[in-house]
């Protein structure tokens, strides 16, 4: 999030298309001394008018010189052009990262957010990272951290374990964010060191390997889509679900043009879930959508892809409330 604040916005909203996005691009390479980057992020090629992403060519005619990092919205792809190669962007100043996240947590207070969940793949860097940050109060909601499957073994050799806290941070479940075939062994491994696990499930086959293998202490992030059979499933798991509503309302146009109306009821599953007997809390998967509750309760309450998912005010808002 505060990286984001520091960067290029190019969500849909001011690039409706390809050009406007070459030229935003052009404009802020202009503005850069020789060996600066240009660091952009928010474009989605489901929201520009020609459906596609820019082509390296494009992006080198933009910025012929000038290094370039774009960032997905949905944070799952970077695309660089051929004057940034396969150099590391150079990292953002700590002290302006750091002032960033500071009014991102003031602003996140004054809306009523006490508790943060950083669902990033961390290693043992980020969390000294956001350990200053909490001893230093830029970061003043109660933040959990997900240490990376990977990087287990370098949290434990640090004498840290699931559920260490450090004053309002602590150490969360294991994110598993790979590949489908390759969720199982990943969980096997957290669990193999006594951690519970954070599986990030976007798709059906995700959510299929998932299934075989988490617990009750587990969690299944986002559960996009979830065929009729496999709510019961996730139910016998034990597993909570972390979801995101708000993708109904920031997404829609996208889920309108390229899933069937049997799809469209499958998405972000709330009251089925609910009655099922899952334990469902929701979340805002910030930055790729509004860190805002009042937004997630709305979402989950006015549903029109799919209503018969919907919940009442009072239901949604105690899936917003704090809690393990």
């Amino acid at each position: 999030m505060a990286a984001e604040r520091l960067s290029l916005d190019c969500r849909a909203e001011l690039v409706p298309d390809i050009p406007t996005l070459l030229a935003r691009l052009a404009r802020a390479g202009a503005e850069l001394g020789p060996g600066e980057w240009v660091r952009a992020t928010g474009f989605d090629d489901a929201f520009v008018a020609e459906r596609r992403l820019p082509t390296r060519e494009e992006l080198d005619h933009a910025l012929p010189g000038t290094p370039l990092v774009l960032h997905h919205r949905t944070g799952h792809l970077r695309l660089r052009n051929t004057a940034a190669g396969d150099a590391p962007a150079p990292p953002l100043d700590g002290d302006d990262v750091a002032e960033a996240m500071r009014e991102i947590s003031l602003e996140l207070t004054r809306v009523g957010v006490v508790e943060l969940h950083d669902a990033s793949p961390s290693n043992l860097d980020d969390w000294r990272l956001l350990r200053r940050w909490v001893d230093d109060l830029v970061v003043t909601q109660d933040l959990t951290v997900m240490p990376g499957f990977a990087h287990l073994d370098e949290f434990i050799d640090a004498g840290l374990h699931y559920g260490t806290h450090h004053g309002h941070l602590t150490v969360g479940p294991a994110k598993v964010l790979v590949p489908a075939g390759e969720i199982a062994a990943a969980v096997r491994e957290a669990h193999a060191r006594e951690w519970p696990v954070a599986v990030h499930v976007m798709d059906v086959d995700e959510l299929v390997a998932a299934l075989g293998v988490v617990g009750q202490d587990d969690r299944l992030e986002h559960v996009a889509l979830s065929l009729p059979e496999q709510v019961a499933q996730i139910a016998a798991s034990g597993a909570t679900v972390v979801t995101q509503p708000s993708f109904l309302v920031h997404r829609r146009t996208k889920y309108l043009e390229q899933l069937t109306p049997t799809e469209h009821d499958w998405l972000y599953r709330v009251r089925t879930l609910l009655d099922a007997g899952v334990r469902v809390h929701l979340s805002s998967d910030a930055p790729v959508v509004p860190a805002d509750p009042d937004e997630i309760v709305r979402a989950a309450v006015e549903r029109d892809l799919n209503p018969a998912e919907a919940v009442d005010v009072d239901t949604a808002r105690a899936l917003m409330a704090p809690g393990p």
